[in-house]
């Protein structure tokens, strides 16, 4: 079952009592002395209005400008940390620095980061607004801390799902469940990555890491191991002329899909049959010939014995030679069947 993560954001306007005036938070030195950088992150920003805008519209854009600001804040911190040789990435060097902060930093600007509160305040005598979101250091580690827990025991359970597919032979099963697996960890990888950057000390999340690559290493060498054999049987031609012009699109689309191609049927998992040919046409003009290609495809599981897909396709072409006229119904009809099989294998 997919597990929902749920997003926290706490939001307020100031509305300040009369003769209190503006908060203490807007106040670059008021707000560290009540906001450190050792207890909080935060963001910042103030404008003015403008004629054009309505109070609500430039309250909501300056608020997601502070949420902004928050997010530089942490990304210069981690920065800082990876470059000095604080932090770095676990292992699986999976994703960039820039990836992990376009992942999971940058959405605070969408007001999408756990525990972050946001507060605006408007100034009518001088027309101007402040913004400011803040976030404890330690609230935000306990969170990526449960975050990372429960992904790690969800990464467990597909672990030892795709082991029960592996052990009963259903290696396509397996491999997708292996494959869920690996995207999980690189989602985790990223969690656990702020986590060290955090670094408030909290207690708990020192095994997360060393549970993270015991993973991550059981499921890279299972997919290593778990290989897909597709076995290609192609009979193509162009009025009469051998090619492979189909056959050569879908053995691209299986191996962008992690299947690897055989000339061994016996050890085949699937066998792939194909059987295209070329017709001419009758409407043919002063300077283009046209031709069908006429393919027919099927995907054949060996183990079961049974076929998953069949289809028949008719794809027109034109040009100046029948030949020409060929390929390019054979190219048009490839694309047809790579994206029809695309979602068959994935």
């Amino acid at each position: 079952m997919k597990r929902s993560v749920v997003i926290l954001l706490c939001s307020a306007c100031s509305l300040v009592p009369k003769g209190q005036g503006t908060p203490r938070w807007a106040d670059a030195q008021s707000r560290e002395a009540e906001y450190p950088s050792h207890t909080y992150i935060t963001g910042f920003a103030e404008d003015n209005l403008l004629p054009s805008e309505t109070l609500a519209q430039a309250t909501e854009q300056l608020r997601k400008a502070a949420l902004g600001r928050l997010s530089e804040n942490i990304q210069v911190m981690v920065s800082k940390k990876t470059h000095s040789g604080t932090i770095s990435v676990i292992h699986s060097n999976n994703f960039s620095e820039t990836e992990v902060f376009g992942a999971e930093i940058t959405t605070a600007a969408d007001a999408e980061m756990a525990g972050v509160n946001t507060e605006t305040y408007f100034d009518k005598a001088k027309k101007t607004l402040y913004a400011f979101a803040y976030a404890n250091r330690r609230e935000l580690m306990r969170y990526y801390n449960a975050t990372a827990t429960a992904d790690i025991q969800q990464i467990k359970s597909t672990v030892k799902a795709a082991a029960q597919w592996e052990a009963q032979r259903e290696k396509a099963k397996a491999r997708k469940q292996y494959g869920n697996a690996k995207k999980q960890l690189a989602k985790t990888e990223k969690t656990l990555f702020l986590l060290r950057a955090l670094d408030t000390g909290l207690s708990g999340s020192d095994g997360l890491f060393p549970a993270w690559q015991e993973l991550n290493d059981e499921v890279a060498q299972a997919l290593a191991q778990v290989e897909l054999l597709v076995y290609v049987n192609d009979r193509e031609d162009i009025f009469g002329e051998s090619c492979a012009i189909v056959a050569n699109r879908l053995q691209a689309e299986l191996t962008g899909n992690d299947y690897r191609i055989t000339d061994n049927h016996s050890r085949a998992d699937f066998t792939l049959n194909l059987h295209a040919t070329t017709r001419k046409t009758g409407d043919a003009g002063s300077a283009i010939v046209f031709c069908y290609a006429d393919v027919v495809v099927e995907l054949v599981d060996n183990h079961a014995r049974e076929s998953l897909y069949k289809e028949a396709f008719s794809h027109k072409g034109g040009s100046t030679t029948f030949e020409r006229a060929g390929r390019e119904a054979l190219e048009e009809a490839a694309e047809a069947i790579a994206e029809k099989l695309n979602k068959i294998i994935e």
